[in-house]
């Protein structure tokens, strides 16, 4: 459950931080008007941080059963991401970060309060 509200924070923040940021996504910077492989997403949508790193990494923190399929799998889309040009190198490596960190933060902080309450249900009952 902590992991999930990591993720949740992590993707929250990385929304806000593109509304901070404003990074124009890189196939309407360098190449405005050519015709891409993908469609790049519309303007007001900013590249910088990747939220699908993120998301991606959190989940994999989530179940770490998968992550092993997961990760692998992010890994690759990031790269197509940035291949695709809707995305710079930059952007991915710091939602993998931020989708680490946030999930970190949520277990360090919240895990000792979070069995205590546990704890306290458990004795109640």
């Amino acid at each position: 459950m902590l992991t999930g509200v990591g993720t949740m924070v992590a993707y929250a923040v990385s929304e806000a931080m593109k509304l901070v940021v404003d990074e124009e996504r890189p196939c309407r910077a360098l190449r405005p008007g050519i015709e891409l492989i993908a469609n790049c997403p519309a303007s007001g949508d900013w590249s910088f941080p990747s939220s699908h790193v993120t998301l991606a990494v959190g989940l994999a923190v989530l179940w770490p059963r998968l992550a092993a399929l997961s990760l692998p799998l992010a890994g690759a889309a990031a790269l197509l991401r940035v291949l695709v040009e809707v995305h710079y190198p930059h952007d991915v490596l710091a939602g993998a970060l931020l989708g680490g960190a946030a999930v970190a933060a949520a277990l360090l902080g919240l895990m000792p309060p979070a069995q205590q309450a546990v704890s306290l249900l458990l004795r109640r009952w």
